[in-house]
């Protein structure tokens, strides 16, 4: 991929030596073309585009992303396709974050310089978004050279309008569901604070990025969830993140797409499930990333259904209709039994090792958790 970048004087230069296209109206940090019909874009860092920080012609779930100093942070086609009439595709806009306008200037064909969001779709969904501070408020050169010029925040399909917005706009002289609270959150919480706060000295937003960049995946990764949240917590549209377990229900939001698993609006905590937490859907009741649990003394394997199910029952101590997976082995640990409830009835499942032996845990009552990593390595017979 070639990138492009304006400078900090707001001029493009082109960043590939070997063969430079003049940064313009088409340079986008991410393309998705039009043969797609749906496509997820989910905790995106995007910034500095020449053009458009990500251009998506497709519909979708566009969902916790962080757009920074672009022309324009998101364009949504929804399918549109040069010389077809547009099919409308439906997009799902959650928790996005876009500020400051990156006001970059071409020498060629100009694209836009201080644009939100462009979106096509029809009747979409727009939960939770904010669009704050075009330029730093705080800055007085960037006040006096900008002031409130700025192309529109959020451009919708005015004739299939958004079924739900009620994003957040403090942007150029649009002010949007906010309150005289909201415009000073909007003063304490800009990407040029948490930069500063980030790297703990002063630098521009174009350091930090440049910075962020040169991150590890897991660390830039980090950064990025913790200046999504930084925006997102100040606004009151999320809370801190959860660390505990806890029991959660799928509840549709209206709002929203109203079925996607991944979605948050549609938790009844307002956040995904996790690791360990317990969920109910649909009046049923399952564990999110189903517990596994490794009886660690021999059984014999003649055991059927209702006799694996008593044996949890009486001498592991769980309750065998929970969802979750049972493992049982043999005294020659060379094959094992599964005793799953798939909602509807008992599952039963078995294995043999030819030429080796599962590495189980010290012979003793009783039973033992595994994650998902370690009951792979089991199953294939690994240390």
């Amino acid at each position: 991929m070639v990138s492009r970048r304006s400078d900090d004087t707001g001029n493009i230069e082109a960043m590939d030596a070997d063969d430079p296209m003049p940064p313009s109206y088409y340079n986008h940090n991410l393309y998705i073309q039009w043969d797609f019909s749906e496509v997820d874009l989910i905790e995106v860092f995007t910034s500095f585009a020449a053009s458009q920080g990500m251009q998506n012609r497709a519909g979708g779930h566009v969902a916790r992303n962080v757009c920074v100093s672009n022309g324009l942070a998101f364009n949504n086609m929804a399918g549109w396709r040069e010389g077809e009439e547009r099919p409308g595709l439906f997009g799902n806009f959650l928790l996005n974050v876009v500020t400051q306008a990156g006001y970059p200037l071409s020498k060629s064909f100009q694209g836009a310089i201080s644009r939100g969001v462009d979106s096509a779709g029809y009747n979409d969904s727009w939960l939770g978004n904010l669009f704050v501070n075009h330029i730093d408020p705080n800055n007085p050169a960037e006040l006096e050279r900008y002031g409130e010029g700025a192309d529109h925040a959020l451009k919708v399909n005015q004739e299939h309008p958004p079924v739900y917005n009620d994003s957040k706009i403090i942007w150029g002289k649009e002010r949007v569901n906010v309150t005289p609270e909201d415009l000073e959150i909007a003063r304490r919480t800009t990407i040029q604070i948490f930069a500063e706060k980030t790297m703990g000295r002063k630098v521009t937003v174009r350091e930090f990025c440049d910075w962020l960049s040169t991150r590890p995946a897991k660390q830039r990764v980090k950064i990025v969830t913790q200046c999504w949240g930084f925006f997102q917590e100040a606004f009151g549209n999320v809370g801190p993140e959860r660390t505990a377990n806890t029991s959660l229900t799928f509840a549709p939001d209206v709002r929203s797409d109203g079925f996607r698993w991944d979605n948050e609006a549609n938790w009844s905590t307002g956040d995904l499930p996790m690791d360990g937490d317990s969920v109910h859907a649909a009046g049923l009741y399952t564990t999110f990333q189903m517990r596994i649990m490794v009886a660690t003394k021999p059984i014999d394997l003649r055991k059927g259904h209702d006799g694996l199910a008593a044996l949890v029952s009486s001498v592991l101590r769980k309750d065998p209709f929970t969802g979750s997976v049972f493992v049982f082995r043999s005294r020659r640990a060379d094959r094992l039994k599964l005793l799953y409830w798939d909602g509807t009835g008992l599952v039963t499942a078995c294995k043999r090792l030819e030429d080796a032996r599962f590495a189980w845990p010290a012979i003793k009552d009783g039973v033992m958790a595994l994650n998902h990593a370690q009951f792979k390595a089991l199953l294939a017979g690994l240390d």
